[in-house]
């Protein structure tokens, strides 16, 4: 019974922050700085991308280790992730990166992005950051796609939520950066990363019911083991119908 109130609590001291899973991450540092590159180490390349160190002879002054232009010479161009990423429902999804305009005092260029899945989701899709507003989706869904416009010395933190319904395994996202820019300096690409974290609600019920299991009175010695055992089934049963419930929301929707 100690066990589980110990459990309880460290629950309890955790937030979903701590729970933070990283599902993939890349800086571009792998890479050289060049310009024209025909592939980075993750991505494949579509049109002219240059990639840009931190010491640059252009007046880029964002880039921490290598980042990329995604207006090549001349451009446009566009990186697509080599080998897609698993998606599963339960979690919430993030993806982030920093996003800037070209900084060279050029004309302002149209940033895009596009998630391409393997097969049909019922996924919410939201954008989660202010200041760059990345659009929203809800329901069936094979891509989901952004855009923005942005004026040289724009800077911004982007992120992207999302939620996915029940769905079977196989499931895959393809992530896919670009620019419509063709005229020699473009956006400013770096630090992408993708993770997940525990829903709220999740850790709410976890919470309340490992701490409701905890502070039960103590059963006869013979039968406490199977006792605590039933309750904290109970509670995980309860925590998949909670999800349950979200992905008919989403399915209906």
């Amino acid at each position: 019974m100690r066990n589980i109130i110990a459990f309880t609590i460290c629950l309890v001291m955790a937030s979903p922050s701590d729970a933070k899973l990283i599902r993939f991450t890349d800086n571009f540092d792998g890479n050289p700085a060049a310009l024209n590159i025909p592939a980075l180490s993750l991505w494949d390349v579509e049109g002219q991308i240059d990639t840009v160190g931190e010491i640059n002879p252009y007046g880029i002054s964002t880039c921490s280790g290598i980042c990329v232009d995604l207006d090549g010479s001349p451009g446009p161009g566009a990186i697509i992730l080599r080998d897609a990423l698993n998606v599963i429902y339960g979690p919430h999804y993030f993806l982030t990166f920093d996003l800037t305009g070209n900084q060279r005092g050029g004309a302002d260029d149209v940033f895009t992005l596009e998630l391409v899945f393997n097969k049909p989701v019922s996924a919410w899709i939201h954008s989660a950051s202010p200041g760059c507003n990345l659009g929203h989706s809800i329901g069936t869904v094979t891509s989901f796609s952004a855009s923005l416009t942005l004026a040289s010395p724009d800077k911004l933190k982007c992120a992207l939520g999302m939620k996915f319904a029940a769905i079977p395994h196989g499931k895959t996202m393809e992530l896919r950066f670009g620019t419509t820019s063709a005229d020699n300096v473009g956006p400013i690409l770096d630090n992408i990363v993708l993770y997940s974290v525990p829903e709220p609600a999740t850790w709410a019920m976890l919470i309340a019911g490992f701490g409701f299991v905890g502070g039960r009175p103590r059963r006869r010695k013979g039968d406490a083991q199977d006792g605590v055992g039933a309750e904290a089934g109970l509670v995980l049963r309860a925590v998949e119908i909670n999800h349950q419930r979200v992905d008919q929301a989403l399915i209906r929707r």
